[in-house]
C-alpha cells in the first residue's frame, strides 16, 4: 500500500509483496532494501504523488 504524502509506512515490495517499512526520511531516488527478501529497490513517485519501489537491479 503507498501513501500519499508522508514517506513514513509501508510499501509493498514488487517481488515478494512483503511490507516494505519507510521511516519518512528517504527521498524520491533514494535505495531501500525489502526485509524480507533482501532486493534492492528505488523509492519513485509516481504523477499523482503516490508513492511505490521498484526493483533497482
Amino acid at each position: 500500500m503507498a501513501h500519499k504524502g508522508s514517506h513514513a509506512g509501508y510499501l509493498n515490495c514488487p517481488m515478494c509483496d512483503a511490507e516494505v517499512p519507510i521511516s519518512g526520511d528517504e527521498k524520491v531516488g533514494d535505495d531501500v532494501y525489502c526485509p524480507f527478501c533482501s532486493i534492492p529497490l528505488k523509492l519513485k513517485k509516481k504523477k499523482n504523488d503516490e508513492l511505490f519501489l521498484e526493483e533497482n537491479f
